[in-house]
C-alpha cells in the first residue's frame, strides 16, 4: 500500500469515488495519463483505519513527527471508529517484549 499511495493524504472519500483496481484502499485524484491532481486522496479499507491512524499517532509521538494538515483530524476519528482488535494487541505485546516500547494508542 505504501509504494502505490506514496505520500498522498488519507482521508474519507465519497461512495463514488473508486477503487483504482486496489485491493487495500481506494484513491481518488488520478487522471487517465498517471499525473496527479491536487485533490488526490487515499481511503483504506475500513478493517484497516484503525490500524493505520494507530501508527501514525505513534510515530508523530515517539519521533516527533509532524501530520501534514487534516491528518491528526483523520487519524484520530480512524482509531476511535476502529478499535484495536485481539491480533493488533498480540503484535504490541511482541513488539513490547522486543523493544521495550509500547505503542499508547494499542488499548
Amino acid at each position: 500500500m505504501n509504494s502505490a499511495r506514496g505520500d498522498r493524504p488519507f482521508g474519507d472519500l465519497e461512495p463514488a469515488d473508486n477503487w483504482r483496481d486496489q485491493t487495500c484502499f481506494r484513491s481518488r485524484g488520478m487522471t487517465i495519463t498517471g499525473t496527479v491532481e491536487s485533490e488526490w486522496m487515499v481511503e483504506p479499507r475500513d478493517e484497516d483505519k484503525g490500524y493505520i491512524a494507530r501508527i501514525l499517532l505513534y510515530v508523530r509521538d515517539a519521533y516527533g513527527g509532524l501530520l501534514p494538515d487534516g491528518q491528526l483530524e483523520v487519524a484520530l476519528r480512524w482509531s476511535e471508529a476502529d478499535p484495536t482488535s485481539p491480533q493488533e494487541c498480540a503484535r504490541q505485546d511482541v513488539i513490547e517484549r522486543l523493544q521495550s516500547t509500547q505503542n499508547p494508542y494499542v488499548l
